[in-house]
């Protein structure tokens, strides 16, 4: 995927991810507040609250995405 050459935010990486088809709408809906959550925390946030839903919905994400690129 040429769109990911150089690093991108994690927004960007959503929006190529939806865009591209790996991730369905209300994926990208959770990913979207889950990367909410990320900045305020990395920006000094350290009150913000990670739910357990946001957490699982963000490693079932990730795990369809590694199917997608384990060898077939």
């Amino acid at each position: 995927m040429d769109k990911l050459v150089r690093p991108q935010t994690p927004g960007r990486l959503v929006e190529v991810l939806a865009s591209e088809g790996y991730v369905t709408p209300s994926e990208t809906d959770r990913l979207r507040t889950v990367i909410a959550t990320r900045n305020q925390i990395v920006h000094g946030g350290l009150q913000a609250k990670v739910s357990p839903k946001d957490v699982r919905s963000f490693l079932s994400v990730l795990n369809m995405l590694l199917k997608l690129l384990a060898p077939a």
